[in-house]
């Protein structure tokens, strides 16, 4: 009866640590993103300077448009997937390329 008692001491005691661990341990490693989740995590944010900024397909200014912002509008900004003069915008599922020049980082 005795052994009993201890042996469920020492489980709760044990149950009570592993508690502990997992509310403090760091979480586990996920899985690979996908782009879009990917631009989003390195990503800032970004405003658009101009009265109406055209979105582009690829980053030349003879590319297809998308879409066009107006100004003020908010976008996800890749720094990884900017060039010299462009950078790689997200706005909501729409995703394209801004002239630097149009555009500015947001502080967070």
């Amino acid at each position: 009866m005795l052994e009993n008692r201890k042996i469920e001491k020492q489980l709760k005691e044990e149950a009570k640590r592993n508690e502990f661990v997992n509310q403090v341990a760091p979480k586990k490693i996920e899985e690979p993103k996908t782009v879009d989740e990917e631009i989003q995590d390195i990503a800032v944010r970004g405003t658009v300077l101009c009265e109406l900024l055209n979105v582009r397909k690829e980053p030349n200014m003879d590319a297809e448009i998308v879409t066009v912002l107006p100004q003020d509008s908010i976008v996800t900004i890749s720094d990884t997937h900017a060039t010299e003069d462009f950078y790689k915008v997200l706005v909501g599922d729409v995703e394209g390329y801004c002239m630097k020049k149009f555009m500015a980082i947001v502080a967070e």
